[in-house]
């Protein structure tokens, strides 16, 4: 009974964290408004996004949080964030049309052709 009841509220809490999800479109323009200094509360609304934490690292002058996130299109944004909770700087990484294979075989260089005079 107790495990029925545990699956049903894990159920129930994943279904609306999901439905809360609504979809965001980032582009280098809306990246490019970020300035340092920005908190996580003025990003998202400048975004109409929520970032979510991707790591934390170091301890007291050093600590650090980046945040990100991933729109439906494929671009992705993710923020530093600093000790204090301010933006310290964003990377803004576009949607790749036709990423490139890293299995695929390399074509062979072309030999270099000498003209003889």
């Amino acid at each position: 009974m107790k495990t029925s009841i545990a699956v049903f509220f894990a159920f129930a809490i994943a279904s609306v964290a999901g439905a809360q999800a609504a979809p965001c479109s980032i582009s280098k323009e809306k990246a490019a408004t970020l300035r340092p200094g920005a908190t996580l509360e003025s990003i998202q609304n400048a975004l109409g996004c929520k970032l979510q934490q991707q790591s934390s690292s170091g301890f007291g002058e050093t600590a650090q949080d980046i945040y990100g996130i991933q729109d439906d299109g494929g671009n992705r944004l993710f923020v530093l964030m600093g000790k204090n909770g301010r933006l310290v700087r964003t990377n803004y990484q576009p949607r790749q049309l036709n990423p490139a294979d890293p299995l695929a075989p390399k074509p062979a260089p072309q030999a270099q052709q000498q003209r003889a005079r």
